[in-house]
């Protein structure tokens, strides 16, 4: 692996104790919500917050090793960092931006500010070689701010939400100049979103963030198919709920059961079932669904063609309903409903 992180530390109420590995050409996505620990992992690694236990090591070297006395200053770390604000010198030029890395590296101004030319051609800046920060759009800032993390030939790249300070049509388009530039960068690449799609888009494995710990990591698809979290589920859009098998059924927190066409193992499991298989009725229904729950309506939300309809009772259950089901069944929060699922609709397994 290129890069080994494994550190503790305490920010303010925050405490930090993950691992992460990334290898050389592979695209890390770190993904969870806000005050999860993503950042601070990030600037664990550039060495902006150091820690208190564990070790960061680029390759064989070794940068923060606290219990063998070893810090490595932020400016001789083989690393590149974009920021979520870009941090761009807004005294400088765009050019002298991207010169500034290299200065710090030990190389002298005129090759520094060749070597930033060329960066800036590469990125389609050149005309705006002599401009300041404040002149750039949020696209040619964010180009910016990589080819200067870029310039000094980094060994691992961090991202920290690249793409949050853009508004939603210009994110589209710098997510694929974005995904371009990446896939150029040798070496080992950690991105923090709060984006799924960006994460699906840019990153080859995901790796889940709450409270400071990891709780799930793999390929988007592994994500998807076994959610281990609630704030998984619902990033994924499925309903996730956490019991104990017990033959053929899951018994929850609560005392409900959730009724299964196959037997659960004896031990704490997860039962997945997806929102397009929770039907909303009004009266009880009648027939063969073995799940039937008397619910309240908590939240309704989606587009024209798709309606999430969020419940709470014995449960907590997502429905996905068309607009015409919405208005036929007067779906609206505190309406009282039956929300129900087959067995066969049920995925279960391994906590």
């Amino acid at each position: 692996m290129t890069l080994v992180a494994d550190v503790a530390l305490v920010k303010g109420t925050l405490r930090l104790r993950a691992a992460l590995q990334v290898a050389d050409g592979e695209v890390v996505a770190l993904l969870g919500p806000n005050g999860a620990g993503k950042t601070t992992l990030l600037r664990a690694v550039a060495g902006l917050d150091p820690i208190e236990r564990g070790v960061v090591r680029v390759g064989e070297q070794v940068l923060d090793d606290p219990a063998g006395d070893v810090f490595v200053p932020v400016e001789r770390r083989p690393i590149g960092f974009v920021f979520q604000d870009y941090l761009l010198f807004g005294h400088l030029s765009v050019l002298d931006n991207v010169a500034f890395g290299l200065r710090c590296h030990g190389m002298g101004r005129k090759p520094a500010a060749a070597a930033a030319m060329g960066w800036l051609e590469r990125f389609g800046l050149a005309a705006a070689a002599g401009d300041h920060p404040r002149s750039l759009s949020g696209g040619q800032a964010q180009r910016a701010a990589l080819a200067r993390a870029l310039a000094p030939h980094p060994r691992v790249l961090l991202l920290d939400e690249p793409l949050a300070a853009l508004d939603v049509a210009t994110r589209r388009q710098v997510r694929g100049e974005l995904a371009a530039h990446l896939a150029d960068f040798p070496g080992a690449r950690v991105l923090v979103t709060h984006d799924p799609v960006e994460a699906v888009v840019l990153a080859d494995r995901i790796v889940v963030i709450e409270e400071g710990q990891v709780v799930q990591q793999g390929s988007a698809a592994d994500i998807r198919r076994h959610p281990r979290s609630d704030y998984v589920a619902r990033l994924v859009g499925i309903n996730l709920l956490r019991g104990r098998g017990n033959d053929h059924h899951v018994l929850l927190p609560n005392g409900a059961e959730v009724h299964l066409a196959d037997t659960a193992p004896a031990s704490d499991v997860f039962a997945v079932v997806r929102p397009q298989s929770v039907a909303i009725h009004r009266h009880r229904p009648e027939g063969t669904p073995r799940n039937v729950w008397r619910l309240t309506v908590v939240g309704v939300e989606g587009d024209s063609e798709r309606i999430r309809v969020e419940m709470d009772g014995a449960l907590s259950l997502v429905a996905e309903v068309t607009p015409a089901a919405l208005t036929e069944l007067h779906l609206a929060p505190g309406a009282e409903v039956w929300a129900s699922f087959k067995a066969t609709d049920v995925v279960v397994y391994p906590v």
